[in-house]
């Protein structure tokens, strides 16, 4: 028998028994591979939903926000040497903006990266489907530029705005954004301090309860200012009144200020010659015989050059009563 019979022999003779012996092989290694390493499900969390196609919102001079989550977890299944080491890493979700639906959502589609992985791993389900979309107008507002102190002078010292480069600033922002903000602040660091100074701040924006935030979406136009800030020395002195009228015949009367103390401002050589502020004008109870309450404007009496850290106003209540 020639080489070639015996090799054609090999591939014809008892084909039967063969084929049987080769579906029973295949049997026996499947069995073998789910045994050792079985098909599992596993649940993979926190994949980031990236949103795609933006220009489709905003080259219309739109600006969007995602007001649904923006992570899904999905449930995949696969043999467990592939599956039980995933983790979010290894997929990536998207949600188009091509695709935004009437309702304003947009599907989230989620793929393994690994395109060798991906044939051998089923993505079963997702938790999230759509995210969606909140679409605002962009505007332009302008708020003006407010400085806050941050920390306390020296003792004795009282510190002023002189001038800032710039009073009021415009802002870029969607209506959600802008609504969001209260105040466009300079936060200045006066710790300490005992002279004059001038330097350039960050601009920040507060919302209403006071609170730094960064609005999505908000774009300053000038984003730091340039402020000059003066330091007075400051006294505490009392309030005097200088003269009281006698009151109704038989009766007398007691005075009280409030505030009893008054805080001075400005130039060192003149807060040193003030020992009090003194109300000039006399407070006329002529022929009274009940009380008497009045406000007091406190800066007709106070020193040129000098002037008053906090109110500006005094109450005087006369009491009048029998002797």
């Amino acid at each position: 028998m020639s080489k070639s019979s015996k090799i054609k022999d090999a591939f014809t003779k008892n084909i039967g028994l063969k084929i049987v012996a080769l579906i029973l092989g295949t049997i026996i290694w499947l069995a073998v591979v789910n045994t050792s390493d079985p098909s599992t499900t596993v649940t993979v969390h926190n994949i980031p939903i990236t949103i795609t196609n933006q220009n489709a919102i905003t080259k219309q001079g739109l600006v969007y926000d995602v007001t649904s989550k923006q992570k899904v977890d999905v449930t995949v299944s696969g043999n467990r040497s592939v599956v039980s080491g995933l983790t979010a890493d290894d997929f990536k979700a998207t949600a188009s903006l091509k695709e935004l639906s009437m309702v304003k959502a947009a599907p989230v589609t989620v793929k393994l990266k690994d395109r060798s992985n991906a044939r051998r791993v089923n993505i079963l389900s997702q938790d999230v489907n759509t995210v969606t979309i909140d679409i605002n107008k962009v505007t332009k507002e302008k708020y003006p530029v407010e400085v806050k102190f941050i920390g306390q002078p020296a003792e004795g010292y009282v510190a002023k705005i002189k001038s800032m480069s710039f009073n009021n600033v415009l802002v870029k922002a969607s209506e959600a954004a802008h609504k969001k903000i209260d105040k466009v602040v300079a936060k200045c660091d006066i710790d300490e301090a005992d002279e004059d100074f001038s330097k350039t701040y960050k601009l920040v924006f507060l919302d209403k309860d006071g609170k730094t935030i960064k609005p999505e979406h908000a774009k300053l136009y000038k984003k730091k200012v340039k402020v000059d800030i003066h330091l007075s020395q400051e006294k505490e002195v009392p309030i005097i009144i200088d003269t009281v009228r006698k009151p109704k015949s038989g009766y007398k009367s007691s005075i009280k200020v409030t505030p009893k103390n008054v805080k001075l401002v400005g130039d060192t050589d003149k807060l040193k010659k003030v020992d009090k502020l003194v109300i000039e004008d006399p407070i006329n109870i002529k022929g009274r015989s009940s009380d008497i309450e009045l406000e007091v404007n406190l800066d007709k009496y106070v020193e040129d050059g000098l002037y008053i850290e906090g109110s500006h106003t005094a109450k005087v209540k006369v009491t009048i009563e029998k002797k």
